[in-house]
């Protein structure tokens, strides 16, 4: 509840494009969202319940308003806060929602608070073409590899069973299968431009680092393996479609101080 004298009707300011340009390195925003807008006649509302057609129309960012209660506003904290891993899991997202969610923690938070922001895909299924190299040892000492095309089909329960015991390394250049070991999956998209995934082109942002599951593992173990391969002692689970606001951040940080 708003009290007499709150904030409510003020926004939040956005950096200057300057301070983007900083924040987002050579991330090209404008190409991102172009490779996935809805089609002439497509249903805005069919793949996420909510209207992805405005959403793009409102991009990377937009102004909101000041949420905070009146005495929120008026509170500070220490200057030196330890820096914390930010973890964002999704899965068929939509880019605009993503990107927005992205965005606003890196606008919206002191940077020496945010040492990195982790991705982890969980095995979406709605790129235009996707690659999947699997290895694996058998006992005769043989490797098998198969080339998969995605999304021929929806659901590849089949298939992923067979090869879901793999790790994947982050998205990125493919590499041969190794038949010395188990660890012989890569997940990468098609060099096309056309054909690039989230990933590779949400790590072009700084601090970003984003991981592929080989399988659908769920939220709660994709949030498990981004903490298992974040670098900062406090860890900030965010989910895909939301955004931050002012000051969001620095009020958890300072209780896990004052506790520690």
């Amino acid at each position: 509840m708003f009290s007499p004298g709150s904030r409510q009707n003020e926004v939040t300011q956005l950096p200057r494009a300057e301070q983007q340009g900083k924040l987002l390195g050579s991330f090209d925003e404008k190409d991102y969202l172009s490779r996935k807008l809805l089609k002439p006649g497509d249903d805005p509302y069919r793949d996420h319940a909510f209207n992805v057609q405005e959403s793009d129309r409102l991009g990377g960012e937009r102004a909101i308003r000041d949420t905070r209660h009146y005495r929120c506003a008026s509170m500070s904290y220490d200057a030196e806060l330890p820096s914390t891993s930010i973890i964002i899991t999704f899965h068929n997202e939509a880019r605009s929602t993503l990107l927005r969610t992205v965005k606003s923690v890196l606008m919206r938070s002191p940077p020496s608070l945010v040492q990195e922001i982790i991705l982890i895909d969980d095995f979406s299924s709605d790129r235009e073409f996707l690659l999947c190299c699997c290895s694996f040892t058998g006992s005769s000492g043989m490797f098998f590899w198969t080339l998969l095309l995605l999304p021929l089909v929806k659901d590849l329960q089949p298939t992923t069973s067979l090869f879901g015991f793999f790790n994947c390394r982050p998205v990125g250049t493919f590499s041969a299968p190794n038949a010395s070991t188990s660890d012989g999956c890569d997940v990468v998209a098609s060099s096309s431009a056309d054909e690039a995934e989230d990933c590779q082109l949400l790590a072009q942002i700084p601090k970003v680092r984003c991981l592929r599951n080989v399988r659908r593992e769920g939220l709660i173990r994709s949030r498990v393996r981004g903490a298992n391969a974040a670098s900062a002692s406090i860890l900030t689970f965010l989910d895909s479609h939301c955004e931050v606001n002012t000051d969001w951040l620095q009020p958890m940080i300072q209780r896990v101080k004052e506790v520690e």
